[in-house]
């Protein structure tokens, strides 16, 4: 079974306060309080540039999505561009390669539905 980082260093820390104040000076597992202190200080280190690196990635995100906000108006502001384009228009292939749905493609968007005959 897989162990839990966050129990781990909770597991740890309980047992070197218990250990640490009840038998500073006794050796379990051939380790003093102090021994076993160096063991689970790289636990609680790692844990520090884990939340930093977290920290670091929230901020980034955070930024990526400022800049594609930016990066869209500005496709929008093409887009807009060609649209308003005596040469070129909602009609031309230059609008469609731009992912768009041509004007003389389009449906109306006007559905019939079937009414079902039910067979007694």
């Amino acid at each position: 079974m897989k162990s839990k980082p966050e129990e781990n260093i909770k597991k740890c820390e309980q047992t070197l306060t218990a250990v640490s104040e009840i038998a500073p000076d006794v050796a379990f597992g051939a380790m003093k309080a102090a021994d076993f202190a160096a063991k689970v200080q790289p636990m609680r280190d790692i844990r520090v540039i884990i939340h930093d690196l977290e920290a670091q990635l929230s901020a980034a995100r955070d930024k990526r999505d400022l800049v594609d906000a930016a990066g869209m108006e500005a496709e929008q502001l093409v887009v807009n561009g060609i649209i308003g384009d005596p040469n070129y228009g909602p009609d031309s292939p230059l609008y469609s390669a731009t992912g768009r749905t041509r004007k003389s493609e389009r449906r109306s968007g006007l559905t019939r539905k079937k009414k079902e005959t039910s067979e007694n």
